[in-house]
């Protein structure tokens, strides 16, 4: 099992990931609560990522360059891409953002 976790440490993000990230993020203002617990997030915008890539920087962390644009719930259509860049860092068992604007 440690070497299962040094190997995914050591590869970079994946599309899937970034993907993963980027819509945690633009929903997260949207999430409420359940009585009994559980998670939804009505009239969440769609999220797309393109043109993912990673680079591996000191410390094991990665910085990721990628375009990302959003549909609000009502909207019939996409807006512009946006280009993002981040540095991300494994930890806990999954992809953390380190540095929001790098």
């Amino acid at each position: 099992m440690p070497v299962l976790m040094a190997l995914l440490a050591l590869t970079a993000p994946s599309a899937d990931d970034i993907q993963a990230l980027e819509v945690t993020r633009v929903i997260g203002p949207y999430v409420d609560q359940t009585r009994d617990g559980r998670l939804y997030a009505e009239f969440a915008p769609d999220v797309e990522t393109r043109g993912a890539m990673c680079e591996p920087v000191a410390g094991g962390s990665h910085d990721c360059r990628y375009e990302v644009r959003t549909k609000s719930f009502f909207d019939n259509a996409f807006g512009q891409w946006q280009p993002m860049s981040v540095r991300l860092r494994w930890k806990n068992g999954r992809w953390r953002v380190v540095d929001p604007g790098k």
